[in-house]
């Protein structure tokens, strides 16, 4: 995720998702492919882009602490927001709050 929001930082927000996007697809080349690949191509994406922007329009700082915070933030929420929803949506016949929450 580091380098998908350092990416997005200091190229742009079209450069951090096609970071992103490219990251997500490599890795799994190594840790296994599967039907959860494109949503976390898309997560990547979405993060390194949503740096771009932030940091384009001065709202995030270049700074080790704010990168960090942004990281883990835009991780636990946007990354796992998304996941979990893909994942109940891969692995469940039908979309219930119930196994939203159990996700």
């Amino acid at each position: 995720m580091a380098i998908v929001i350092i990416a997005g930082v200091s190229f742009g927000a079209e450069a951090g998702f096609l970071v992103g996007a490219v990251t997500g697809f490599v890795s799994n080349i190594f840790f296994g492919q599967g039907p959860w690949t494109p949503w976390q191509m898309f997560c990547f994406g979405i993060i390194g882009s949503l740096a771009g922007i932030l940091s384009q329009e001065g709202l995030l700082p270049k700074t080790k602490l704010s990168l960090c915070i942004f990281g883990g933030l835009a991780t636990f929420f946007i990354y796992g927001g998304i996941i979990n929803v893909g994942s109940l949506l891969m692995f469940t016949s039908s979309f219930s709050w119930k196994a939203l929450l159990a996700t």
